[in-house]
């Protein structure tokens, strides 16, 4: 739970660290104010506000575009300085001006600032909404800048979500981005980004190694508050690592610099933390030290979180010391803290900020309905799109199915055409075996008619016809090591007589001739496992049919009858099925 308090309060107070001053994102508005600018980019927020609420007195309600961009500075100078509530509402005054405005800059600039105090808010929903809105900007105007702007914000919301891998990738995108653009001032946040999404990882070593880069760059660019949660950061890393030395180094730098900005919240932060370990190494006297310290800072700047967490851990110390009274007083107020935020009593405040601002908004909520209701209806288009495409695609997948079927059917039916072909051919060649009427060998042939008289293609004839006997009768095919000179010695020819003999009589070559018997020998095999209801199991069929290995059993068999073996084994099942029914 400790381990998360520095990042709850404070990690996504800057959106990621996503906010920083107006030089830093390049904005150029069509209207800009120097004096502004210049105390932004000195971290003058303070001032700023001091400034700007001076001049709005002074502004017609006409100035639609100097309202807007004053708005947004003071917006983003409280959230800046941790006046949450003031800087949403600054927002939303900013969202009430845009449909007035024609300044698609200030406009984007709007959303932006918007974003990031929703996402401090922990409304993500909204943050997300308009997130979209300036990745939507920042892809039609090629703003890289405000791209990047946009991948932050996208990457805070997935850190609130825990959604941490989706975090790094748009921390990644962004960083690649800042790099792209030469925007050496965001170098600091890049890298803060970085090391606490990869802390939120627990990949402590590329943590630490991108936090100390964004501790030199910040310190550098003078970047003096981002610096404060770099230091908050890595306190929070020595933490998770068991070093309580370097912790408490980073706690007390953090500390220092909230001294020198002034800021009271962090220095109530810082101190609280200080608080922690000193209850813990049971140094309860140094533990109520830090305890009045915080006080002393929240009385400046109150933040009710903060207060519930300190008053519960005096309640502690003092009752470790014996000290009851006190004890009971902290404890106490622990309870009145306690019961204030669950009741929500800060609600009136709130309420009447919201009835302020609420004539403001109806202009952009009739706009945000208009805009949603658009919205809706793309869904629906793109949902019937989508459904069409979905049916489309099921017609052309079944369509290719029984396209496909009836071609595997048909490949099927030419194959057992032509096993009745061999099957003709094998009783023709017995019938002439027993008639006598071929010759047994090629010398013999040449015995009887004479070599003048035999001429080359009755020579290859006779060869390839006892090349299929000697195949036929001694099923030299289903040996895996029958090699060409075993059927040259069986033969009694030679390798030109054979080759010749086959690719004149057959249009194969030697391994395709051997491959087509294996292959009927396969088929043959398959058939009767399918007929006596035995399993089909392909690694005996194979090694039966005389191949050496299951990969050139399926490229022969694909490659002699069009069908892999299972298919070709489907088919079967289906003419056995078919003449099973004809008969029934």
């Amino acid at each position: 739970m400790r381990k998360y308090l520095y990042q709850s309060l404070v990690c996504f107070i800057l959106l990621a660290a996503g906010i920083i001053p107006a030089q830093v994102y390049g904005t150029v508005n069509s209207f800009s104010d120097t004096t502004v600018e210049r105390l932004m980019n000195h971290f003058l927020f303070r001032e700023v506000c001091t400034d700007i609420n001076r001049k709005l007195k002074t502004i017609s309600a006409k100035e639609v575009d100097r309202l807007l961009y004053y708005h947004n500075k003071i917006s983003l100078a409280q959230l800046r300085i941790r006046n949450l509530d003031s800087a949403l509402a600054m927002a939303k005054v900013s969202l009430s001006l845009i449909p007035r405005s024609k300044d698609s800059v200030l406009i984007a600039d709007a959303w932006r600032i918007t974003a990031y105090a929703y996402n401090n808010a922990g409304n993500l929903d909204s943050a997300l909404f308009y997130t979209q809105l300036m990745l939507g900007y920042a892809e039609r105007k090629g703003d890289e800048k405000q791209l990047r702007n946009a991948l932050v914000s996208m990457a805070t919301i997935m850190n609130q979500n825990r959604q941490f891998n989706q975090a790094l990738k748009y921390n990644r995108s962004a960083a690649a981005l800042t790099r792209k653009i030469h925007d050496t001032l965001n170098y600091a946040l890049g890298g803060y980004n970085l090391g606490l999404t990869f802390q939120n990882l627990q990949q402590y070593d590329s943590s630490l190694f991108y936090l100390k880069n964004a501790k030199d760059a910040a310190i550098k660019t003078r970047q003096m508050d981002l610096l404060i949660y770099i230091y908050g950061a890595m306190a929070d890393l020595y933490l998770s690592t068991g070093n309580e030395t370097e912790r408490k180094k980073y706690l007390l730098l953090a500390k220092t610099e909230a001294e020198k900005m002034g800021n009271s919240q962090f220095l109530a932060m810082f101190t609280s933390n200080l608080m922690q370990d000193a209850l813990e190494k049971k140094n309860y006297a140094e533990a109520i030290r830090y305890a009045k310290e915080a006080q002393l800072h929240l009385s400046k700047q109150p933040y009710p979180v903060l207060q519930v967490r300190i008053d519960s851990m005096s309640w502690v110390a003092y009752n470790k010391m014996g000290d009851l009274a006190h004890a009971m007083e902290c404890l106490l107020a622990f309870q009145r803290g306690k019961e204030m935020l669950v009741s929500g009593q800060q609600k009136g405040q709130l309420d009447k900020m919201a009835l302020t601002l609420d004539v403001k908004e109806k202009d952009l909520t009739i706009a945000n309905q208009n805009l949603e209701i658009a919205q809706k209806k793309r869904r629906i288009e793109v949902l019937s799109l989508l459904f069409l495409l979905a049916v489309l695609m099921t017609i052309a997948m079944f369509i290719y199915f029984v396209n496909m079927r009836s071609f595997r059917r048909k490949l099927f039916l030419k194959e057992k055409e032509l096993d009745q072909f061999t099957v003709d051919v094998r009783n023709w060649m017995e019938w002439k075996n027993t008639q006598k009427r071929d010759i047994e060998t090629v010398e013999a042939f040449k015995d009887v008619a004479g070599d003048e008289t035999v001429s080359e293609v009755q020579i290859q004839a006779a060869l390839f016809t006892e090349l299929r006997e000697v195949f036929e009768r001694q099923k030299l095919y289903l040996d895996p090591e029958l090699n060409l000179k075993t059927v040259i010695r069986i033969l009694g020819t030679n390798k030109k007589y054979l080759y010749k003999a086959i690719s004149e009589n057959s249009n194969n070559n030697f391994r395709a001739f051997i491959n087509r018997y294996r292959v009927d020998e396969a088929k043959r095999l398959i058939e009767q496992k399918i007929l006596i209801k035995d399993e089909l199991d392909l690694s005996e069929i194979y090694a039966a049919a005389g191949f050496n290995s299951l990969v050139s059993f399926y490229r022969a068999f694909k490659l002699v009858t069009g069908l892999a073996p299972k298919h070709y084994a489907d088919e079967a099942r289906r003419e056995l099925k078919q003449e099973a029914g004809k008969k029934g």
